[in-house]
């Protein structure tokens, strides 16, 4: 309970410093777009470019490009190592802080590195690539859209002035979207990262850890399949460890589970919730038990919450089975895909009678 509490707050942390890796792509952005108004600069004294020089500027452009856009992929690589090597020593603090005669044991930078080398990334539509290709990606991604962006801005033709104009209106579009990118590669990345921080934390601490507890964010945005995952507990060893990320912009993570042997009862342990009123979009924040699921917290919401989540005829189905356990469990497949409603009133469980009866009902 207490582990619930310390790391739904941490949680938070997290959260802000994957919105910081994001923004730091800010800079190298910005340099890429100075460095484009310098080298288009060089050409202001010509009446008209020829084919030759507009090859010059697009190399010399994707050159400064993919330089600025690595190098920022570099930099968050590196960002990762030391939130990673952080949380290592946040979580032997903790752990140790909460056992009063075990002294826990923090992994190596080495040891986490291969943990994330050796660990498949969840691109959330069932493919898988490597954590380095993930990040990768993004600066050959963004280079290759910056370059056609460059591109594109030639083909209207005319004069320099009026080139440069065309190519800075489509940097600007590219911009705003290559950042967005990275705010969703920074968030969905450091996710994956820390989680396998966590794992190699457990894997230098089994004596006292038995594996692993899924911790979803309790509020408006959280996942189908996280929302259904919310508070269940994995064998260090199993086979079914969700692996996380999920899905892209990830907010959910793995904690580490003691040994019940090393438990105590902790009933006013908290963590927090944050749901959204549909009516006047704000958020309200609130404290619950560290032991209550998701499906457990939007059962204490009012109905308009749980619709504006659920859907109407999900949420009635939800309110009318009063089974916030079996709902979760309903929800999903063995992989953690979400079923479709379809799917769902296809089944043969209590949820599926109660939405083949509300169909009946609408009929």
């Amino acid at each position: 309970d207490q582990l619930v509490m310390v790391y739904s707050t941490h949680h938070v942390y997290l959260g802000r410093l994957q919105a910081q890796f994001g923004n730091e792509v800010i800079p190298y952005l910005t340099n890429i777009e100075n460095g484009m108004y310098a080298i288009l600069g060089r050409y202001k004294s010509k009446t008209m470019l020829t084919p030759k020089i507009r090859a010059e500027i697009q190399k010399e452009i994707n050159e400064l490009t993919r330089t600025e856009l690595k190098a920022y992929t570099t930099q968050y690589k590196q960002n990762n190592k030391e939130m990673a090597e952080n949380e290592s020593i946040f979580n032997a603090k903790t752990l140790t802080g909460l056992m009063a005669d075990y002294s826990a044991t923090i992994p190596t930078a080495a040891a986490i590195s291969k943990v994330v080398r050796t660990t498949p990334f969840n691109l959330g539509d069932g493919t898988f690539t490597s954590y380095q290709k993930y990040v990768n990606a993004y600066h050959e991604q963004w280079s290759s859209k910056i370059d056609n962006a460059v591109r594109a801005g030639m083909l209207p033709g005319g004069s320099i002035a009026s080139i440069t104009k065309d190519i800075m209106a489509q940097m600007e579009v590219q911009g705003r979207k290559a950042l967005a990118s990275a705010k969703t590669m920074a968030r969905t990345g450091t996710s994956f990262y820390s989680n396998q921080a966590t794992k190699a934390f457990v894997d230098v601490n089994d004596e006292v850890l038995r594996g692993y507890r899924f911790l979803a964010t309790l509020d408006s945005r959280t996942s189908k399949q996280c929302r259904s995952l919310d508070q269940t507990t994995y064998a260090k060893d199993a086979d079914n460890i969700p692996r996380l990320p999920l899905h892209p912009n990830e907010r959910s993570t793995l904690i580490y589970d003691v040994d019940p042997s090393y438990k105590y009862d902790d009933s006013e342990a908290t963590r927090a919730e944050a749901f959204i009123n549909p009516k006047t979009g704000k958020r309200k924040v609130d404290f619950v038990s560290s032991q209550q699921t998701y499906y457990e917290s939007l059962k204490d919401q009012s109905d308009a919450v749980q619709n504006s989540i659920l859907g109407k005829t999900l949420a009635d189905a939800f309110r009318e089975l009063d089974n916030p356990e079996l709902f979760a469990k309903s929800l999903i497949d063995s992989t953690y895909k979400p079923y479709t409603m379809e799917q769902l009133r296809d089944k043969d469980n209590k949820l599926a009678k109660i939405l083949k009866k509300q169909s009946k009902t609408k009929e």
